[in-house]
């Protein structure tokens, strides 16, 4: 797979959760670039002279450099004019109701706090309880290729600062939520997991040449002795994978979700003259010696899903790579988890529920109209059904969270989320499953 410079600079701005800019996420209306979002504390955010919804026409270099029109450009050439080095600055012509107006903008380094380990504090009864939401493996590799990788900012060194604190406040348990997390970094992955293990190997690794190494160490930056719950779905892939792995293997955690996505390759980059070229030259194996390609990581208690298993994942791929089982690795696993009470309590629960009755009405309706209809009515019957069990489910998880619901969908579509925190259906079963898993280990 071949990947321009622009892709390959896109992926390590995720990956190392800053970049230098102005702090403003664009999108594409009718040959427009249109101000989608602005970053707190971003250059552009801070200048109070621009708005969400404002095109961006014209932009110009340093602060008297001329302005280039940039209407029916593409939108990832109007965001390379805009991006430049910290302390430069750039001009935007701007238009909105009000008219046109030329800001000036002194670049700066723009984190995306969005993006990093958050986490929050729930009381069950007498267990208080942490939850982790971690959305990619990120890492910024410029701080780590300065020599002390425990300053710096990344997924496991910003997950053990909260698993201190966590610690200091006497929380009993953790849910990790690992959904929608694409993946990452390799060794911030293998740093996760040696938070929750005294010792051993994390992930086995075999190369095109059929050697295999094993990522293994004796001594550990443990931080967490807890019960522990791992919420993963169909989107959680490569790194994700690792670790929920890991952590199941050792019978440390309960994995509890959807079947993972299966991404079990390993790629690397290699400079051409005409950009990058990303090439497959190994596979991830589990301490298992079990593959992650394909198979992914079955959770030890399913909850249901609207996503289905056959149409999505790395193997609907035709030419996904097929993998093969290799030895184990030495490992020793913890106490095990009496999961056959859990499970028939976690089951009752499922059956029990409205949200998750929903979603089986929900799956039942989409399977009987398999076939798109010309008809202008029904068509208006499928929408009105799908905007009021949309409506059902999103009420159903801020009642969980104590908010106020949505009296129609229009309230809903207009809504501007605050920096507010919403628990879902999958996040209260995981919370529920945790609160058992403690009454079972005291």
């Amino acid at each position: 797979q071949s990947f321009s410079e622009r892709d390959l600079e896109n992926w390590n701005l995720r990956m190392n959760l800053s970049f230098e800019g102005i702090g403003a996420v664009l999108s594409y209306e009718n040959e427009f670039a249109k101000i989608e979002e602005l970053m707190p504390g971003g250059p552009a955010a801070t200048s109070n002279q621009i708005s969400v919804g404002d095109k961006v026409i014209g932009v110009g270099q340093g602060e008297e450099g001329r302005i280039i029109r940039v209407v029916g450009w593409r939108l990832d050439d109007i965001v390379d004019k805009i991006r430049g080095e910290e302390g430069t600055f750039v001009q935007l012509k701007i238009q909105n109701n009000s008219g046109t107006s030329i800001v000036k903008l002194k670049r700066g380094k723009v984190l995306l706090e969005e993006s990093d380990a958050s986490s929050e504090i729930f009381e069950k009864g007498v267990h208080k309880l942490g939850y982790i939401n971690l959305p990619s493996f990120y890492s910024d590799t410029e701080c780590l290729n300065l020599g002390n990788p425990y300053t710096c900012k990344s997924a496991g060194n910003d997950v053990r600062k909260i698993l201190i604190d966590f610690n200091s406040k006497q929380v009993n348990g953790l849910v990790i939520d690992l959904r929608n997390n694409g993946g990452g970094f390799l060794y911030e992955a293998d740093l996760l997991t040696r938070l929750f293990i005294n010792a051993g190997p994390t992930v086995q690794i075999k190369g095109s040449n059929n050697e295999v190494d094993v990522y293994s160490t004796w001594s550990t930056r443990r931080a967490w002795n807890k019960p522990v719950v791992v919420l993963v779905n169909k989107f959680s892939a490569s790194a994700s994978e690792i670790f929920a792995g890991a952590l199941q293997d050792y019978k440390r955690a309960l994995i509890v979700g959807q079947g993972t996505f299966g991404k079990g390759s390993v790629q690397r980059f290699k400079t051409t003259n005409n950009g990058q070229i990303k090439l497959t030259d190994s596979l991830y194996y589990r301490i298992t010696g079990l593959p992650t390609q394909l198979y992914g990581v079955q959770p030890n208690l399913e909850i249901p899903s609207l996503l289905s298993d056959d149409v999505l994942g790395e193997g609907e791929y035709e030419n996904a790579i097929k993998p093969n089982s290799i030895d184990d690795a030495f490992y020793i696993t913890y106490q095990n988890i009496d999961s056959d009470s859990l499970e028939k309590s976690f089951e009752q629960r499922i059956n029990d529920s409205e949200y998750f009755s929903k979603i089986d009405e929900i799956k039942n309706q989409r399977e009987s109209n398999l076939f798109l209809s010309l008809n202008l009515e029904e068509r208006k019957i499928i929408k009105e059904s799908d905007r009021k069990n949309t409506l059902e489910l999103v009420n159903y998880g801020r009642m969980l969270s104590g908010k106020e619901k949505f009296s129609n969908f229009s309230d809903y579509e207009q809504y501007v989320p605050e920096d507010e925190f919403v628990i879902d259906a999958e996040i209260d079963q995981s919370l529920k499953v945790m609160v058992q898993l403690i009454d079972m280990k005291s």
